[in-house]
């Protein structure tokens, strides 16, 4: 065996085991959706993913396979259809190319399963995987891959340069857009959204089943990714490792949005997260380094996480898997990416902006021929009514309604709905099949229907004597609440009055502090007094002594004054003597001037002889005429002085009278003094002796302040006491009243006991059973054993 032929065997035995891998991959899908969705669903998402690939298995190769890879008009494939033609001929080549093809269109039928599931009924979920494997996938698989057999005709998309390696696009996103399409005509679940639109989680039943549906798919991609060489050489190795590094990187991607936007790792996220890294990888996980393996996968990670919560949460669509964010929005960006990122040397459509746009372009064409036909599909089976299950079939599950197929555990959670329905028939009971792991679960909630049967018996029996009871408690609680009042509302009075006679007692202390102030303040005034007494007393003996002292001085000044009186009489005489001399003087100086004039005539009439006496006359003249003068200046003089005198004598005179006066008023001030100092004596006396008893009235005052304080005080806690029991009362009131409430709740709640009761539908309980349920010394009532 040559190495040509050796490596031949070796494709072959690579494109078989690689087809294999993705075979398994149903049965990943399979764990995948029956872990995601409800138990009562479970075996309907198997029996599609086993019947899907039946289905394509045979449809396929009659007419899939020929449209997809017979010889091209252009749009699709002539020949081959029915095992005719190029199909008919024995070529082991196409055997195994074969093989590798049905188990990939396989896996684009079975993409719906999982996002429609748990209301879209087997008929129409067959007719829709018909049409995916006949005419939808094969159509634009033509146009992507139709080159791929015959290598020399050709196929628009991949002339353009359009890549999708393993068919991130071609397989995975024409999957999803016909489950986008489904979803949106199916509607979602029952229960899915509230009416405000709000989602509610509606949780798988198994997830560690969905887990191992994932390893399955990650194992099986292997082959399919590194399979679509159909080579056996060394270029699988790349592909492998880039597609075990996307998925990690999204894996990881996954978990810290979930943590992000959640703050909580979420097993729907992570697990998705490493099935949308391997879809993302598939386009270009032959271009791709490992390290833009791990950047692609890491992206897609995020575009998984963000296109669940857009697609569930914005556009409000029920993907019970999310399939569509899976395989149609990953799918797109591991599409996108090989013009983005791949090595510019691995560019099947020259430049990298170029390609990006083929990619694009790729994208949209299968986006625009997939969704159009699935959506007419599925409006058209809705028309026909066949497309959704009965809400009463989609809330009993598609096993039953569907398949006619049954769980254990369905069966008996759907048997406790049924006796849940018959509201209060405690007559019913599971069946027991020890041949089933339920049988113990049935037995056992046959017990507790057993046990609430015997409860109920015996508080209907009870029942009467409670609503007597509820009732007497009732009655008692409602006098006991009219006395309470009562003692109340006379607390409440006699608090009133009390805090009245405080408020008025209160009101008499102040005044009586007011007026204790004022005999304090009158008490310190009074000694102020009496010290003001003591000093005017000391004052008035100082005055008594001075007006003594002026007494005898004014006794000396009266004997002055009268020696002065007589000497200025004395000089009052003489000086009227000196008056009667000037006056002599001056008769004589008149004579003498008279004799004077005599001598001047007689000398005049002598003539000459007369002249000496004329001389003489002169001189004479001369003379008086001198003592006239001195005369007239002495009597001016003396005028003066008599006058001096007569004003002085007469104010002495009158100054002796006002000191005789004044001597008087003296006597009499000095009287009155005396008598004023005897009085402030006898006031002094008095004022010491009422300062005294003012005294011991303030002492006597203080020890009654201090008793009424004593008094007050016990008042005032009386008046606290009175409050505290007061409060206490309100306090017992409302306790009364709530009790009053709760036994008037009481009794009305026994009443509906009572009615409610009368509803269930119970068995006989037997004397023997119920003596012996019985407990010693009890009260009648049955309480069974609960624990078996």
């Amino acid at each position: 065996m040559g190495m040509e032929e050796l490596q031949i065997n070796l494709n072959f035995v690579w494109t078989i085991m690689a087809a294999a891998l993705v075979f398994l991959m149903q049965a990943g899908f399979s764990s995948l959706e029956a872990g995601f969705v409800r138990a009562k669903n479970s075996i309907n998402v198997a029996m599609k993913n086993i019947a899907d690939i039946i289905i394509v298995s045979l449809l396929f190769i009659f007419v899939g396979f020929p449209l997809m890879f017979g010889t091209t008009n252009g749009i699709f494939g002539t020949e081959g259809f029915f095992m005719t033609g190029f199909m008919s001929v024995n070529d082991p080549w196409l055997y195994a190319f074969l093989f590798f093809q049905i188990v990939f269109a396989g896996t684009a039928s079975t993409i719906l399963s999982g996002a429609v599931a748990e209301r879209m009924t087997f008929h129409a979920y067959i007719i829709a995987t018909i049409v995916v494997s006949t005419l939808i996938y094969p159509i634009f698989g033509h146009w992507a891959w139709g080159n791929l057999f015959f290598s020399d005709q050709s196929a628009w998309l991949a002339d353009m340069g359009f890549m999708d390696f393993a068919g991130s696009t071609v397989v995975h996103s024409v999957g999803a857009w016909v489950a986008l399409a489904g979803v949106i005509i199916i509607g979602p679940r029952i229960g899915k959204f509230n009416e405000d639109g709000t989602v509610n989680s509606i949780t798988g039943s198994n997830i560690p089943l969905a887990t191992l549906g994932v390893f399955l798919l990650w194992f099986g991609w292997f082959g399919f990714n590194a399979g679509s060489t159909t080579t056996g050489d060394a270029s699988i190795a790349m592909i492998a490792l880039n597609t075990l590094l996307a998925a990690a990187a999204a894996g990881l991607a996954s978990l810290v949005s979930s943590f992000l936007i959640t703050g909580m790792a979420k097993v729907e996220y992570l697990l998705n997260g490493v099935l949308g890294g391997l879809v993302a990888v598939t386009a270009g996980c032959n271009v791709f380094t490992p390290w833009l393996a791990v950047v692609v996968g890491f992206i897609g990670g995020f575009v998984l996480v963000l296109s669940m919560l857009f697609i569930e949460h914005t556009l409000r669509l029920d993907d019970a898997v999310g399939a569509v964010a899976v395989h149609g929005v990953c799918g797109a960006w591991g599409t996108l990416a090989i013009g983005l990122l791949a090595p510019s040397e691995t560019l099947a459509a020259g430049g990298r902006w170029e390609q990006v746009g083929v990619q694009a372009l790729g994208i949209g064409v299968a986006f625009v021929w997939v969704f159009p036909i699935a959506l007419l599909t599925f409006w058209l089976i809705k028309k026909f009514g066949i497309l959704r299950v009965d809400p009463e079939q989609e809330l009993q599950g598609l096993n039953v309604s569907e398949h006619g197929a049954t769980i254990a555990l369905v069966d008996t959670i759907t048997a406790m709905q049924e006796i849940a329905a018959a509201r209060g028939d405690l007559s019913k009971s599971l069946p027991v099949n020890y041949g089933e792991d339920t049988a113990q679960l049935n037995e056992a909630f046959n017990r507790m229907i057993d046990s609430l049967n015997e409860i109920v018996t015996a508080v209907k029996l009870e029942m009467n004597h409670v609503i007597d009871t509820s009732r007497m408690v009732l009655t008692h609680t409602q006098h006991i609440q009219r006395n309470i009042k009562d003692n109340y509302d006379s607390i409440v009075q006699m608090n009133a009055g009390l805090q009245e006679v405080q408020a008025v007692i209160e009101t008499g202390n102040q005044r009586e502090d007011h007026f204790l102030e004022t005999i304090r303040g009158s008490v310190y005034a009074f000694q102020e007094y009496v010290g003001r007494m003591g000093e005017m007393k000391r004052i008035g003996n100082q005055v008594s002594g001075f007006m003594a002292s002026i007494h005898e001085e004014k006794e000396e000044t009266s004997a002055s004054m009268v020696e002065v009186h007589a000497q200025m009489e004395s000089m009052k005489a003489f000086a009227e003597e000196v008056e009667a001399m000037v006056n002599l003087i001056q008769t004589t100086s008149d004579q003498i001037d008279l004799l004077s004039l005599n001598a001047r005539i007689e000398a005049a009439r002598a003539g000459e002889q007369g002249r000496g006496f004329a001389v003489v006359a002169q001189e004479i003249k001369r003379l008086s005429e001198q003592t006239r003068h001195s005369i007239q200046e002495i009597r001016g003089s003396i005028d003066k002085r008599l006058l001096g005198l007569k004003r002085g004598i007469d104010k002495i005179g009158i100054t002796y009278t006002n000191l005789g006066q004044l001597t008087e008023h003296l006597e009499k001030t000095q009287q009155s003094i005396m008598a004023m100092l005897n009085l402030v004596a006898r006031i002094d006396e008095e004022t010491l002796k009422f300062s005294r008893q003012f005294q011991e009235l303030v002492d006597d005052s203080a020890d009654l302040q201090e008793e009424r304080q004593a008094r007050t005080e016990q008042l005032a806690e009386i008046v606290m006491s009175v409050e505290n029991i007061s409060e206490g009362t309100d306090m017992i009131r409302q306790h009364i009243t709530s009790i009053a409430t709760e036994a008037e709740a009481m009794v009305e709640g026994s009443l509906r006991l009572e009615h409610k009761l009368a509803s269930f539908k119970t068995r006989p309980v037997l004397k023997e059973q119920a003596s012996e349920d019985k407990p010693a010394g009890g009260n009648g009532v049955i309480v069974p054993n609960l624990v078996q």
